[in-house]
Formats: structure tokens, C-alpha cells, sequence
């Protein structure tokens, strides 16, 4: 089953009184589907306490009878991968501890990420090593499927993509002018469709993040040619 968006996660979890407290083998945990499961033994995980005296686990305060399931369809924790490079062992340590992820992947500071279609993107990475191969994605991906987690990408235009210009330097309108990207130029779209197509492969959830905030405008009314192609097309 494909952890989908609105994938059934709800759960039951019930724990046995004995003596006011209960072992693990006694607790039930009832689910429709995987995801349902996983949650609910992240919250039987919650009600253990490790007893130093009699060096067990032990479940407080039984009986306990907990029906749940998430209130919202989506939620979700953004990592900025763009400004500050998280390498793959600390990423895998955030989704440990989370329902869904949105990785922010790519930003007007660095542009980590391989696109095969592009391969010079990744030249607006802070240093060589500090950039994700397609197969770091889909590790991270592999890695937070198991764990019933969705991992969304955002690619941020058309602002917020100076570090574009380091494999392509077309996309600037001017060495003054660096963001946003040229759109009056029909390369500046057919390379973001190539990013979103890799992007697609490789991150196969059914949400993507554009971004979109922050757009200043400035260099495309300053600049003439651009000018005449951004004002029939702007509904300002």
C-alpha cells in the first residue's frame, strides 16, 4: 500500500491493566492499513518508561484505551537544504521523528541538488561536496517510505534563484540584475520544465512546492526588452 494522500492512519491502541502498570506484551494496537499501525506504535512508544529498579520496560497508569487518527490530511516540517546544507545521516534523523517532510531543496544561496536533464545546476552548489545525487534523493526517499512519510521538494521561482546563473548564466537578466529569472526567454521555461520532470522521478509524491513569495519586479520593468514582454503578460 502507497503511503497517498489521505491514506487511512487512524489506530486503536489498547494496554491491559496489571497492578496499575502493564508490559509490553500486553498492549493491542488495531489498524486498517500500515500507516495506521506505525502511528500507533509511535504512541505506545510514548507511554513506556524504562524502570531502572527492575531494568524493564514498563507501561504506567494502565489500562489505557486510545483512539486517534491526524486531523489534518497534510502536515509537515521544511528543511532548508538550500541555505544550510544537512547531510543524508541528519536528515534521516528529522524524519525519524516526523509525519511528512517538505524538503527545500533549492534557493538564491545554493542550488545542491542533481538534475540530470541540466547537469550544470548543481555548479550553484555551496562546494562539490556538498550536494545531493539523484541516488542521495532517492535514499531519502526509500528511507522516509518506510516510515510511512511523504517527502515533497520545493524548487523556488521565479525568485529566490540567483544560484541558477552558476551553470546557466542566461538565466540573469544582468549582472545587476539577478533575480527573478529572464522569462522572457523560452530557455528559462524549458529548463524549469526539465527540473520539474527530474524532480518528478525522483521525488514521486503527488505534491510539489513552487514557492513563488518574494518576487520583485523591479528588473523586469527596468529592463527594456524584458519590459516589452512582461506587460501584455502581467494582469497588473
Amino acid at each position: 500500500m502507497s503511503a497517498s494522500m489521505g491514506v487511512d492512519e487512524s489506530y486503536t491502541l489498547f494496554v491491559a491493566k496489571n497492578d496499575g502498570k502493564s508490559i509490553v506484551g500486553e498492549a493491542t494496537i488495531e489498524a486498517n492499513t500500515v500507516y495506521g499501525a506505525l502511528r500507533g506504535l509511535e504512541t505506545f512508544s510514548q507511554l513506556c518508561a524504562f524502570d531502572y529498579g527492575t531494568k524493564s520496560v514498563q507501561v504506567y497508569k494502565a489500562p489505557w484505551y486510545i483512539k486517534d487518527k491526524p486531523r489534518f490530511t497534510y502536515h509537515g516540517l521544511l528543511l532548508d537544504t538550500s541555505r544550510h546544507f544537512l547531510p543524508i545521516d541528519v536528515i534521516k534523523q528529522i524524519i525519524e521523528s516526523m509525519s511528512y517532510a517538505k524538503l527545500h531543496i533549492i534557493d538564491e544561496q545554493s542550488f545542491p541538488l542533481e538534475v540530470p536533464t541540466y547537469p550544470n545546476l548543481w555548479n550553484g552548489a555551496y562546494i562539490k561536496w556538498e550536494r545531493y545525487t539523484v541516488k542521495d534523493a532517492s535514499e531519502i526517499v526509500s528511507f522516509a517510505k518506510m516510515r510511512g512519510i511523504h517527502v515533497m521538494a520545493e524548487v523556488d521561482v521565479p525568485g529566490h534563484a540567483e544560484s541558477w546563473r552558476a551553470g546557466y548564466p542566461d538565466l540573469w537578466l544582468s549582472s545587476s540584475c539577478r533575480e527573478p529569472l529572464d522569462a522572457s526567454k523560452n530557455f528559462t521555461f524549458d529548463l524549469i520544465s526539465g527540473i520539474l520532470s527530474d524532480i518528478r522521478k525522483i521525488f514521486p509524491f503527488e505534491l510539489f512546492h513552487l514557492g513563488g513569495d518574494e518576487v520583485n519586479t523591479d528588473c523586469w520593468t527596468s529592463t527594456p526588452y524584458v519590459k516589452q514582454w512582461y506587460m501584455p503578460h502581467s494582469s497588473c
